[in-house]
């Protein structure tokens, strides 16, 4: 299936006791079409072995049930794998065995036995293409065949067409088949409908879909792990619109289902991401990371994806300004996205990574990355919303470089995708945040601060107290000041620094974080400066420059105090830390050693650099839980003029630079 996720199992008052070497029954019903392991492991399938029946080993009850549907392989290992070791009955080349699955995050999918390998053939080729008239030549193919052989040729089509962002083929597809299949596989397949009709815009729609689903499940298994694949969808429904208290209480309930049932499995890892992905959109930076960091840890044991948890760090370290590492998780996110095929997400990777490349200022390996995203995204029926996406970060892109008829043309294309007149995500506020730009530049500061003043209010509305607020109100403030409306103007610098200050109390990333995250937003800080030195407020100026030092200085301090208090922390945990700082010595070395063409080598090491410095910032983050002397450093308060001149040597100099991209004070 597209993703395929659970069923509860549809033999469960049965108590089968399978033999050791069970007989060949009249017909296999579930061939194996593709096995993937997780990262680390070998597959006990293989494709072509013809499964016959299944048992949970150690459950009591003991769960067990027959192959009865192709469905139901698709669904086994991320319904029953979670929960235990399965035992499997199976015929290899016709010689029966057994094998055992433990519990990881498998991938398979089944097909009916005795599908004609000519119509797996052209079911296959129909998909492939880009056309929708591909859809109406399917039926044909199926006419006659059993309601199964139909219900797995349009769920393949459907996966087919969605992969090359073919959504409506894919949306048409799984509602064909939908009536074809069982109750487990049909709750499944309608989770996936609702998906398709999401990236169709079709949100009405997509959530009904979803609420058909989870009513499926409960009645095979109330609050089984079925059902929380159906919640999972309306959780991250509602965080993509905003509703975020109301997602995060549905991750929570999903995150609760999980840990009951199938504690550490890559289930509870995904629901973790869900919660991660909630305090991310809350701008809660460090909670973000904490459960990021813990869904990757039990990815990494074979059981979870790692793409989303990798992926979504990047974006947290973007936000803060840390583009090399975020360089890094994207890029590793990408790779195994690449290698499952799957061109949706690698689309997605790549609009984050050239985000990220373009915030660095490598401007030309940002625009061909962009248009490589933008080629993946072409379909038959596009998902909009990703494509509009992308459209709005390469004009901001643009805007970076100053190409304001490229921003024009990509803001007017991005708009034509959403298709919003007042912005309701923060893709749609970027839109109108750049439209500000545009009219500045062409010298109408009405309607740059009208669209100004819309972008703040939706910023506070589903951004509140974060970095987005305080780009807004900067900009809007300076429009003010361009009119001269001062007393407006410095109200919302204030409000800008004010939203600063809580964003860094929820920022995460030690101190090499809160560094880049000031260096990021520094101009904010510097716009108020000149601000109040234009108005001849000298002293208040040099007051909101030594409060933006403060919390850097703080940075500092906590890594000298974090080695004073070393003896104060578990001994494996002290000692990993020296482990790791010697780690990064000798990768520093190796790196200055390379030839200067050495470019792939010199990538590799850079990229280790980076998981290294990760690794300890993390054991960092455990020292200071940890440790009750680090847990009472507080922040420096930052000094005024006053205070500092009193503690100078008469006759001393105090000078300070502030430095901008165009001038310095």
């Amino acid at each position: 299936m597209l993703r395929s996720t659970l069923r509860p199992g549809r033999a469960l008052a049965l108590a089968l006791v399978l033999a050791a070497a069970a007989p060949r029954p009249a017909a296999a019903t579930v061939l194996v079409e593709s096995a993937q392991a997780p990262p680390g492991s070998l597959s006990p399938l293989a494709p072509g072995d013809e499964l016959l029946r299944w048992q949970r080993s150690g459950a009591t009850p003991l769960r067990s049930g027959d192959f009865a549907h192709w469905g139901d392989l698709d669904l086994l290992a991320f319904l029953e794998s979670p929960r235990g070791t399965l035992e499997i009955d199976l015929l290899r080349q016709g010689e029966p065995r057994r094998v055992t699955l433990p519990p990881a995050a498998w991938t398979f999918r089944g097909r009916p036995t005795g599908v004609d390998p000519a119509l797996v053939e052209r079911v296959a080729q129909l998909a492939a293409r880009e056309s929708t008239a591909t859809f109406e030549q399917v039926e044909p193919l199926l006419a006659g065949a059993p309601a199964e052989v139909r219900s797995w040729a349009w769920t393949r089509f459907a996966d087919a067409a969605g992969k090359r962002s073919g959504w409506r083929t894919a949306q048409r597809a799984l509602a064909t088949a939908i009536p074809l299949s069982p109750p487990h596989v049909a709750a499944d397949l309608e989770r996936l409908h609702g998906d398709a009709l999401r990236r169709l815009n079709r949100l009405d729609e997509a959530e009904a879909a979803y609420r058909r689903a989870l009513a499926l499940w409960e009645g095979l298994e109330p609050r089984g792990l079925g059902s929380t694949f159906a919640i999972n969808a309306l959780a991250n429904l509602r965080a993509a619109q905003y509703e975020l208290a109301e997602a995060n209480r549905l991750f929570l309930e999903v995150a609760e289902i999980r840990g009951r049932l199938a504690p550490g499995s890559w289930l509870h890892a995904n629901a973790l991401n869900g919660l991660g992905t909630t305090a991310g959109r809350r701008n809660d930076l460090a909670a973000a990371e904490r459960h990021f960091e813990e869904a990757l840890a039990l990815a990494e044991r074979g059981h979870g994806d790692p793409g989303p948890p990798l992926s979504n760090l990047g974006i947290v370290c973007r936000l803060r300004g840390d583009f090399e590492r975020a360089e890094m998780y994207t890029r590793r996110a990408l790779e195994l996205y690449r290698a499952a095929d799957n061109r949706s997400e690698v689309a997605d990777k790549r609009v984050n990574l050239a985000n990220i490349l373009g915030d660095a200022r490598r401007f030309d390996e940002a625009l061909a990355v962009y248009g490589e995203a933008l080629a993946e995204l072409e379909g038959d029926a596009p998902d909009r919303e990703a494509l509009g996406t992308a459209l709005a970060n390469r004009a901001n892109l643009h805007w970076q470089r100053r190409d304001l008829a490229a921003l024009a043309a990509d803001l007017a294309a991005a708009r034509a995708q959403l298709a919003f007149t007042r912005p309701r995500t923060a893709t749609e506020a970027m839109v109108t945040s750049l439209e500000v730009e545009l009219a500045r530049a062409r010298g109408d500061l009405d309607e740059a601060a009208r669209l100004a003043v819309l972008t703040l209010e939706v910023r506070e509305q589903i951004q509140p107290d974060s970095s987005f607020v305080a780009l807004a109100a900067s900009e809007l403030a300076g429009l003010r000041a361009a009119q001269g409306r001062a007393e407006e103007a410095e109200a919302l610098h204030r409000r800008a620094l004010q939203a600063l200050d809580l964003q860094q109390r929820r920022l995460g990333g030690g101190d090499r974080g809160l560094v880049a995250f000031r260096a990021k937003f520094a101009g904010i800080y510097r716009a108020y400066q000149e601000f109040l030195l234009g108005r001849g407020r000298a002293e208040a100026a040099f007051e909101i420059y030594e409060r933006s030092r403060a919390r850097a200085l703080l940075a500092l301090l906590g890594e000298r105090d974090l080695e004073l208090a070393e003896s104060d922390l578990p001994p494996a945990l002290a000692r990993r830390r020296r482990e790791l700082t010697l780690e990064v010595e000798k990768a520093y070395l190796a790196l200055a050693r390379l030839a200067n063409e050495a470019t792939a080598e010199r990538e590799t090491l850079r990229l280790k650099l980076e998981t290294l410095h990760a690794e300890r910032e993390r054991l960092d983050r455990e020292a200071h839980a940890g440790s009750a002397r680090l847990a009472a450093i507080e922040a420096p308060p930052a000094l005024g003029l006053a205070e500092i001149r009193r503690a100078l040597a008469p006759g001393t100099l105090l000078l300070a630079y502030s430095l901008g991209p165009e001038s310095s004070t």
